[in-house]
């Protein structure tokens, strides 16, 4: 936004005057580019210099997180034939095995996960008997996916499989060797959830912490 700002503010024109009058942008966003946008305009806001930001247009945007999430989180990544696709599937992991390890420790990933806001339950799963449908699963039961699905430690449908998370044992206490991988995980599902709430300062943090 700063570099955008002063190459036009910095810009002459053949008389050597400057050329435009620059002083706001508008940010044009398309997915998660619109949190980051979001977050760019708070963090703005808190240095003082919010005006630098005309108005954001956002394109696609899953303001209140995407259920799909949870399916690239269980099932990884499908490719749809593409050599972009093909490529991102490899880096984010084809299968649960592979996406689990990734998906869990990227904050950035989980906080597309839906929010508490989003409309639910949005994780249903029905066992037809005898062609007689029976619900099995509606969650969010109490409007809380972080405890009630991504932190349902154990349970068949949580997304990540606890033993999946630390192939390359990179997750270890410092006494004891002990693997604390959900420990971290739990971690990254806490920074997602503060982000969600908005707090984005370090205090903000730690209060919520307490």
């Amino acid at each position: 936004i700063e570099t955008v700002i002063r190459k036009y503010a910095e810009a002459k024109g053949p008389d050597g005057k400057p050329a435009f009058e620059c002083r706001h942008v508008i940010l044009v966003t398309h997915s998660m580019g619109g949190f980051v946008a979001r977050m760019a305009s708070k963090l703005l806001k808190n240095e003082g210099h919010e005006d630098q930001i005309l108005g954001i247009v956002h394109g696609e945007m899953p303001a209140l997180g995407a259920p799909v999430m949870y399916r690239r989180m269980a099932c990884g990544f499908e490719s749809d034939g593409s050599l972009g696709g093909s490529g991102f599937a490899c880096i984010a992991g084809s299968t649960t095995s592979k996406a689990n390890p990734v998906l869990a420790f990227s904050p950035a990933a989980l906080e597309l996960a839906p929010t508490p806001d989003y409309p639910g339950p949005w994780l249903l799963a029905d066992v037809v008997d005898y062609g007689q449908k029976n619900k099995v699963l509606a969650l969010p039961a109490h409007g809380d996916p972080y405890e009630e699905i991504f932190l349902a430690r154990g349970k068949w449908y949580c997304p990540v499989v606890e033993e999946l998370l630390d192939p390359a044992k990179q997750h270890k206490s410092i006494s004891g060797g002990k693997s604390v991988a959900w420990t971290d995980y739990s971690d990254v599902v806490m920074e997602a959830r503060l982000f969600h709430k908005g707090a984005v300062t370090a205090q903000e943090k730690k209060r919520e912490m307490d």
